[in-house]
């Protein structure tokens, strides 16, 4: 159905009519929740017939305890659907809703400083004059400290932020406004915007943070282009990340270090890890390692401090065609920080080669002992190979990676690395007994239980 404003207008006189015949409230509308998708010129044709001056009163918002706007992304570039002098014109409910405690907006602006006791806060796609300034921003989040469960802030762009790192605006003795009931926090925006709010806010140790930000030394010179530089004081993150999932565009999280002219090889402890923002083209912030000068690596615009270090991870999840796009050296770099990794689960891959050369013992392998010899991921315990069911399944597994498979395993347990564990979900042409069987072969006289305690093959999970 097509809304108009005669539509709105007429269903907005038909509910005072139905009001002031029941006798309540004198003909005004009590609405206790609003949740509407418009195109703009509909939208501002909503606010006039629900606050404008000629609904004289008939809407009492005093009850409205959930407000959800929404402006069609597309709409805003698009002036056919806004009315003659309307074109990107300031969108905003102009009432008070001081009872609301359920707040969405996407394109779409109310009275900041009357919003206070939220406990879901989304505002999406604000920019310009639409979108709150980072004092009101502060303001909205002091004045719901205390009842916030659920926060997102995505793409908001306040028209102060080139001020927003002022020293006036946020003094480090400032008291920081502490989120006691906050669970979700999500974040995109500049780096400056980040910097000002994260840097007032207090959160428990259980608040998920979830940023997305664009980080270069180049954007101000108060950002050095790691993560730390925009984090709160009082906040710190833990390096006791356990489990990592590279999911699709992983390629561009990692950085391949360069070797200076004294140093010929990579040294794997410095190897880094990036995550890029939500903009088209990537752009890295160090989350792994420290950079540290003395190894002879040279890192362009990347300081030494960071925050995460692979040392801590025991399970990898390889998702979904991701190994297509990472290059050997950087994987094995990244795999050899893992000391402590123990489960690596692997997802349809065009080509397994990148990861089970990756996986190889480096070094001295024609020697018998082990010292000389490098295995990456020496606490490794299970490698599992899974086709997603949505997927089919996973063909010609069998005859194109059986063998490499086979060979890597045994190689691993030839220097003290065995399996625990081999799995293959969904895989076509992989059988139990023929895996176990080829292994037998290779072994020859040794016993497969010194090589892998498990081999399965099914159709997954």
């Amino acid at each position: 159905m097509k809304v108009t404003l005669n539509h709105i207008l007429d269903t907005c006189n038909a509910l005072a009519l139905s009001s002031s015949l029941a006798g309540g409230g004198g003909g005004s509308i009590m609405l206790s929740s609003i949740d509407v998708t418009l195109f703009p010129c509909v939208l501002l044709g909503l606010f006039t017939a629900l606050a404008g001056p000629a609904s004289l009163g008939r809407v009492d918002f005093s009850l409205l305890t959930k407000l959800i706007l929404r402006v069609p992304s597309m709409s805003m570039s698009m002036p056919h659907v806004a009315v003659a002098g309307h074109v990107q014109q300031h969108l905003g409910l102009p009432v008070p809703i001081p009872s609301v405690r359920h707040l969405e907006l996407d394109g779409v602006s109310v009275i900041w400083n009357s919003v206070s006791n939220l406990k879901y806060l989304s505002l999406r796609e604000l920019v310009d004059e639409r979108c709150p300034s980072v004092g009101e921003l502060r303001g909205m989040l002091a004045r719901s400290s205390g009842t916030l469960e659920w926060c997102k802030l995505e793409n908001v762009l306040p028209m102060d932020e080139a001020d927003s790192l002022d020293a006036a605006m946020y003094e480090a003795d400032d008291e920081p406004i502490r989120l006691s009931s906050l669970k979700s926090f999500t974040i995109s925006a500049k780096p400056l915007t980040v910097a000002s709010i994260l840097r007032s806010l207090s959160f428990s140790p259980t608040t998920q943070l979830r940023l997305f930000t664009s980080l270069h030394p180049s954007l101000h010179p108060s950002l050095g282009g790691d993560l730390q530089d925009i984090l709160p004081p009082n906040y710190r993150l833990g390096p006791e990340v356990s489990a990592l999932r590279l999911g699709r565009n992983s390629a561009s999280f990692f950085r391949q270090a360069r070797p200076s002219s004294s140093s010929s090889t990579p040294h794997s402890s410095d190897q880094v890890l990036l995550i890029s923002s939500a903009s088209p083209v990537p752009l890295p912030l160090t989350i792994l390692n420290s950079l540290s000068s003395s190894t002879g690596f040279y890192y362009p615009y990347y300081p030494s401090g960071s925050i995460y270090s692979t040392t801590f991870l025991t399970s990898l999840d390889i998702a979904v065609g991701v190994l297509l796009h990472l290059s050997e050296q950087n994987l094995r770099l990244f795999l050899a920080g893992a000391k402590n990794l123990e489960q690596i689960w692997v997802g349809y891959q065009c080509d397994l080669w990148v990861l089970l050369r990756a996986l190889v013992p480096t070094g001295q392998v024609e020697e018998a002992s082990s010292d000389a010899v490098d295995v990456p991921c020496p606490n490794l315990r299970l490698l599992s190979f899974n086709k997603p069911a949505d997927r089919d399944r996973w063909w010609k597994f069998g005859e194109m990676w059986t063998e490499a498979v086979v060979e890597l395993v045994i190689l691993r347990a030839r220097f003290g690395v065995k399996l625990e564990r081999l799995e293959f979900w969904r895989c076509h042409g992989i059988e139990e007994l023929a895996v176990r069987a080829r292994m037998s072969e290779k072994i020859m006289m040794d016993s497969l239980d010194s090589v892998v305690g498990e081999v399965v093959a099914g159709e997954g999970y």
